[in-house]
């Protein structure tokens, strides 16, 4: 192990990097762009691991997109088509923040693995913040060239005054016309809750379009409004208009597939609030 700097002051460690993608991520900018490792309390040169380790305020810059963490772990290899060297994976472990010009993502740990494309993030919880859309969960999956987001463990997705809960929640995005990422579809399963300000539904499953505001429900499908509920096996849920729609489901064992609602008479709820 050779310890090249020691340093308080910034210092920079710099290899050409490849293959242009998207997003988060240090393969978006022009492929002649290097990437800058930097720490405030030196990097370490393991030529046997083929690794760079930044220790503490650790940076990793390249173009627009950045990785902050306590520590940095940056492994290289020769590139197969000329004799340059090239980082292909960056690990980062504490307080860990990757920013961009579209999105941020913080978490506890980060493994970024260049050849797959894929952003593994973990925290408690792990977050993801892009153009309006909050996506937190204790595992986030992100991949770039896809504009994808995969969230799994307590996952939850707030969008103005609308939550999307579930126990996996993939998030499709893609490019406005500003350049800026949104959500185009969000897909959830198991134990699926959606709120607003005055409703809340229920399912196994759920797909939602931020475009029109409809989410689909499916699965032991309970709609809640103050003490008022219907259950079916799908429903519609216009986020937008407000409107809901609940349908039956064919006949099955225990069930007898019909949709069915209680409503409270007032003098009830006032009875309540007394």
């Amino acid at each position: 192990m050779l310890k090249l700097f020691n340093f308080s002051l910034m210092v920079f460690f710099t290899f050409p990097l490849l293959a242009p993608a998207q997003g988060i991520n240090f393969a978006a900018s022009s492929s002649n762009d290097p990437i800058e490792v930097s720490a405030a309390d030196g990097i370490e040169l393991h030529q046997k691991e083929k690794k760079v380790i930044a220790n503490k305020d650790a940076i990793a810059k390249r173009g627009e997109s950045y990785l902050y963490a306590d520590k940095i772990e940056a492994y290289y290899r020769q590139a197969l088509e000329s004799k340059d060297t090239e980082i292909w994976k960056l690990s980062a472990i504490g307080s860990v923040k990757m920013t961009s010009d579209k999105s941020t993502a913080k978490g506890d740990m980060a493994d970024y693995n260049i050849d797959t494309d894929i952003l593994t993030l973990t925290g408690k919880p792990a977050h993801f913040i892009s153009e309006g859309d909050h996506v937190t969960a204790a595992r986030l999956e992100y991949m770039p060239k896809k504009h994808l987001v995969v969230a799994s463990g307590d996952a939850k997705i707030l969008r103005e005054d609308n939550t999307l809960t579930a126990t996996t929640i993939s998030a499709l995005f893609k490019e406005n016309t500003e350049g800026k990422l949104e959500v185009e579809l969000m897909n959830a399963d198991k134990n699926v809750v959606i709120s607003t300000k005055t409703e809340t539904a229920t399912g196994e499953k759920a797909s939602y379009n931020p475009k029109t505001g409809v989410a689909v429900l499916i699965g032991n499908v309970k709609l809640t409004k103050d003490d008022n509920y219907m259950t079916g096996e799908k429903a519609t849920v216009n986020l937008k208009t407000g409107i809901s729609k609940l349908f039956a489901g064919a006949p099955s064992k225990g069930s007898d597939g019909r949709v069915r609602g209680v409503f409270l008479p007032k003098s009830i709820k006032d009875a309540k609030t007394k």
